[in-house]
């Protein structure tokens, strides 16, 4: 092996295993769209994403296909490579990593898109971090 090719191997290795880990994180959420688009009439999977307490995150994928924690973290630092993979499995659909706060009704809002006088009714401490794939 030459010396060009040694001095290259870890890096190498460590992108390999990061695809990996993408590629498992992509492969878990495909199976939960398609599971929400059998099973429901929602035209959306919206996915919590955070670094920080999992129950809920476990308790949203169920007892199978249970994202760890270091799943989560591959969601939120490798984004756009995430959305890539699932943007190849749903072509028509819309992917993207959201913002989202609950409001007095109980209603998640796309804060990002509302228009700034309305913001002021929002309490953003109930701010959170969604992977949304959306098929209507």
């Amino acid at each position: 092996m030459s010396r060009s090719a040694l001095q290259q191997l870890k890096a190498a290795t460590e992108e390999a295993a990061r695809w990996e880990n993408i590629k498992k994180v992509v492969v878990l959420l495909y199976k939960k769209v398609v599971n929400m688009a059998k099973t429901s009439v929602q035209t959306s999977y919206k996915f919590e994403v955070r670094r920080t307490d999992l129950r809920a995150a476990r308790s949203a994928m169920g007892a199978r296909g249970v994202l760890t924690e270091e799943d989560m973290n591959v969601i939120l630092d490798n984004q756009a490579d995430v959305i890539k993979g699932l943007r190849e499995l749903f072509p028509d659909s819309d992917i993207s990593i959201k913002t989202l706060s609950k409001a007095a009704d109980g209603q998640f809002y796309d804060v990002s898109t509302m228009d700034e006088s309305l913001l002021r009714f929002i309490d953003r401490r109930h701010d959170q971090t969604f992977l949304v794939v959306d098929w209507s």
